[in-house]
């Protein structure tokens, strides 16, 4: 998905903790940095666009999550959260599994990601629940976090 939106905005950066993960990032050519979403290492408003695909769930801290990525996310930017449906089988099953390797993903539903957002300074302006995923685009509220 990186490579694609490179093509099509320009610079794109990774996160990530894992340095074998980041390996991978910089053999394909992408930026990356190593760190944790909870303390992100960079400034106040410097995206214009975040995107978070199949990870939110991995998130230790979900609540300072939401707080630091809506920090980072300019006062006109947009944030896109895909997450895993809960409510669907497959991921429950998913879920399970990742709770017996002792992954401590905590996977949420709908109303609970809108919350985590709207709590941590964000307003959520458009969400989607398809079959297998949840779409969340968000934007930085006027009030900040609550």
């Amino acid at each position: 998905m990186a490579q694609t939106l490179r093509h099509q905005v320009g610079q794109v950066i990774i996160l990530d903790n894992s340095a074998g993960m980041l390996q991978q990032t910089i053999i394909k050519g992408l930026a990356a940095v190593q760190g944790e979403v909870e303390r992100l290492p960079f400034p106040d408003d410097c995206f214009s666009r975040i995107v978070v695909v199949d990870a939110f769930h991995h998130f230790r801290n979900q609540s300072r999550a939401t707080q630091e990525l809506v920090r980072v996310l300019s006062s006109h930017g947009r944030m896109v959260i895909q997450e895993p449906n809960v409510k669907r089988w497959a991921v429950k099953t998913v879920a399970l599994g990742e709770r017996l390797l002792l992954m401590r993903s905590r996977f949420s539903g709908l109303e609970e990601l809108v919350d985590l957002f709207e709590r941590g300074g964000g307003r959520v302006i458009a969400f989607q629940e398809e079959d297998h995923y949840l779409w969340l685009i968000v934007e930085r509220s006027d009030y900040g976090p609550r």
